[in-house]
């Protein structure tokens, strides 16, 4: 029975199929044909979701009762984690940004503002809390992507002197420089909001496209058009705190952006990621000690959400759609 040569091998292995003769009878000759017929069957589903979170230090779930927080369904991960600083508990609205097996989790709000960074790591499954000194974000709801050309943040609510506003500016956030600039339109194109650049809006998606994407067009020859570097932004919300949803999608295209060099271009990598890229092993690693392997709640170095964005700028991992901690 050829099956149970078979079983419990994994589907990606390297296979090798060799015939020979096993029965002793002096006989020679030479093998002119054959066939050999296979019915496969997946062993288990081929696409799943996996909790990852399960058994992590962490709850799932926070209710309000008579105006108290409750968290339940907490694991407390075989005892290892006694104290409430070390169990990460549910919240909405915050950052996150992957950086290898890690995920950073940024601020939040969960019946109030959440000033924590956290590290969760896919294969160990374990949340720790980092020391840091975050500050509440001057926009609420602003969307960020992580691009080859740095990050770019779009729209958000902004709380000022005359009270909560709207935004339909973008952003660019110079990841060393650690300061932001807003992208100066062309003058002659901002009359209309509707016709030349979007409304104000918070909440809404968006994703970085490359030089390899198109986009139908009907004037075209072949009914597609390649488009440069841009980001790609649809919907989202334009009132608060009754919601206004949209529905619409625009293209930010970036060559004039690129070409004006306003932050840091990919050319440049090497020089400003040396640190990271190439760290000397002699010396003592910064990342590791404040937000890295080393790094916990009561490190004496802080984990800034600005050396998060840098490490994973640096290594090329570049995120779609986040909420912006600016």
């Amino acid at each position: 029975n050829m099956k149970r040569h078979f079983e419990n091998k994994l589907i990606n292995g390297h296979w090798e199929l060799s015939i020979f003769d096993d029965t002793n009878d002096q006989l020679t000759g030479k093998l002119l044909d054959w066939k050999l017929h296979f019915e496969v069957d997946y062993c288990t589903e081929g696409i799943q979701w996996t909790k990852l979170s399960t058994n992590s230090n962490s709850c799932e779930r926070t209710t309000i009762n008579d105006g108290k927080v409750i968290h339940s369904n907490c694991n407390d991960d075989c005892g290892r984690h006694q104290i409430m600083n070390e169990i990460f508990t549910p919240r909405q609205s915050h950052s996150a940004v992957a950086i290898g097996n890690d995920v950073f989790v940024i601020g939040g709000y969960a019946h109030g503002i959440k000033p924590e960074i956290w590290r969760f790591n896919y294969e160990d499954r374990d949340w720790v809390q980092l020391h840091n000194s975050l500050k509440r974000p001057k926009s609420y709801g602003q969307t960020a992507t992580l691009t080859p050309y740095g990050m770019i943040a779009l729209g958000g609510v902004r709380n000022g002197v005359t009270g909560t506003s709207f935004t339909d500016k973008v952003f660019i956030y110079d990841i060393f420089n650690e300061t932001e600039t807003v992208v100066d339109f062309d003058l002659g194109r901002r009359q209309t909001s509707r016709g030349y650049r979007p409304e104000s809006r918070y909440h809404t998606s968006a994703t970085f496209i490359g030089q390899n994407h198109f986009l139908f067009n009907e004037t075209a020859e072949s009914g597609l058009k390649q488009i440069l570097d841009g980001i790609l932004m649809f919907g989202g919300d334009i009132s608060s705190p009754n919601n206004n949803y949209l529905e619409d999608m625009w293209l930010l295209t970036l060559e004039k952006i690129v070409a004006n060099k306003v932050f840091v271009l990919e050319h440049n990598k090497h020089e400003a990621c040396i640190d990271i890229l190439h760290p000397d092993k002699n010396l003592l690693n910064p990342w590791d000690w404040s937000c890295g392997r080393l790094a916990h709640v009561n490190s004496t170095m802080h984990c800034r959400w600005q050396d998060v964005v840098r490490k994973a700028w640096c290594q090329g991992h570049y995120q779609q759609s986040f909420l912006s901690p600016l």
